[in-house]
């Protein structure tokens, strides 16, 4: 969904001598420190959502964030009224028993307050995006989760019965869907990890928050030191999760999960490029260092 990490206004003279100097500094190894483009530099272009996207303010942003905050803080806070609430008892004979884990909608919710966090507290970026389809793309890719779940809202509030039951059926989250044991907690278990390696990226990733690839900050420490984009392997890995493994089988959602991917992969190779525009050398070791898939 959101996230993925993009350059900072800092730059750096010259590339580390290792890894390690550069996953343990504090500061930039340049003093120099570049300036945002401001709005009124717009680009050339004919295109109004350009245009619009260059001249929105940084404010709005955190206008947006903020509000979303409180009123999702709001509404969801009111539903932790039990411990019951806050985790859940799994069965996990290879451990010797019940385990309680932290419960999935509590790590979900936890995500989109530290994404919320990141709009209200990130710093400003050296320039927007100015290409149209970065900007879809990604948007798209970012809201692309939500389908299946917007879908099945539609139907019941403007469908009704029987077309919006049959849809939960096909889903397979309703109560008459029948899922082997073993499937379900692989499934919990999966999206718990995913949720939690989410989460380890964007508490590191926070003032640098973005959804479509703009120039903000090098992170290279937390779960940077392993993987050049966490949050995207976490949400990759959560879909799995939800629908290969928790709704009920069917190709239409193997798709779903695949095309997921793709929008993923795509966003992470146009950070890269942004990245690597921004740091040169330094990105460039960094890079070697982390595992990504392409």
């Amino acid at each position: 969904m959101f996230g993925g990490q993009v350059a900072d206004e800092h730059y750096m003279a010259q590339p580390p001598k290792d890894y390690q100097e550069l996953s343990e500094a504090t500061e930039p190894l340049a003093v120099p420190r570049a300036q945002p483009v401001a709005n009124d530099d717009a680009p050339a272009s004919d295109n109004e959502l350009i245009q619009l996207w260059w001249r929105l303010p940084d404010w709005f942003f955190r206008a947006v964030g903020i509000s979303f905050f409180v009123l999702y803080g709001g509404w969801r806070v009111s539903r932790y009224d039990a411990f019951s609430d806050l985790a859940i008892k799994l069965q996990l004979p290879l451990v010797g028993g019940d385990v309680w884990v932290p419960a999935p909608s509590l790590l979900v919710d936890v995500t989109y307050l530290l994404i919320v966090a990141g709009f209200c507290l990130r710093i400003q970026p050296l320039r927007r995006v100015s290409d149209v389809k970065m900007i879809v793309v990604s948007m798209t890719g970012a809201l692309f989760p939500f389908l299946p779940l917007v879908i099945g809202g539609w139907l019941t509030m403007f469908v009704g019965n029987p077309p919006a039951r049959d849809y939960q059926l096909f889903i397979g989250f309703a109560e008459e869907a029948q899922l082997m044991q073993a499937k379900v907690a692989l499934g919990i278990v999966l999206n718990l990890v995913a949720l939690l390696i989410e989460i380890w990226g964007y508490a590191y990733l926070v003032r640098s928050v973005s959804i479509v690839p703009e120039a903000r900050e090098l992170k290279v420490t937390g779960p940077y030191r392993l993987v050049r984009h966490p949050i995207y392997l976490g949400q990759i890995l959560a879909q799995i999760a939800v629908w290969l493994l928790l709704a009920r089988w069917h190709p239409v959602w193997l798709l779903f999960v695949g095309v997921f991917a793709a929008f993923q992969l795509i966003r992470a190779r146009w950070e890269d490029r942004v990245l690597e525009a921004a740091f040169g050398e330094p990105y460039r070791v960094w890079k070697k260092r982390t595992f990504w898939f392409v």
